[in-house]
């Protein structure tokens, strides 16, 4: 199932879920509660900026203008895993939220794509939005 994010809408993790159509079985811990995971052919990143999350991670993503954001990978990710070239694919389908406090939902910023990526344990990727802003 797609779901048509509004940008700039604020959206809770499990509100993403519900949209999306991941099943309330039970199965909704695990990938799904961390930075990013793939459901049927798209991916769906949650990213804390200027924050450390709730986990502890305090990764250094940040804006570079209004339709760009600087990204740090899981903390064990590597350029040869198939999870991080399926996100530097241009045709991989990203939908990416943001926020910037931790009691806060995440705002939808927008669909995007990589531009750049840092091989680097973890991968660092700067992702623009598609479209129109």
């Amino acid at each position: 199932m797609t779901a048509n994010f509004q940008l700039n809408k604020k959206y809770k993790r499990s509100d993403v879920l519900d949209l999306i159509g991941v099943p309330k079985n039970g199965h909704r811990g695990g990938v799904y509660t961390t930075g990013y995971f793939k459901f049927e052919n798209a991916y769906y990143l949650f990213v804390n900026i200027g924050i450390e999350g709730r986990t502890g991670h305090d990764y250094d993503n940040k804006f570079l203008s209004d339709d760009e954001i600087y990204w740090f990978a899981k903390s064990n990710a590597k350029m040869g895993q198939s999870q991080i070239q399926e996100l530097l694919n241009p045709k991989t389908s990203i939908n990416l939220f943001y926020r910037e406090d931790n009691r806060d939902d995440f705002t939808y910023f927008g669909k995007v794509k990589a531009i750049s990526y840092q091989d680097m344990k973890p991968v660092q990727i700067t992702w623009r939005i598609v479209g129109d802003i």
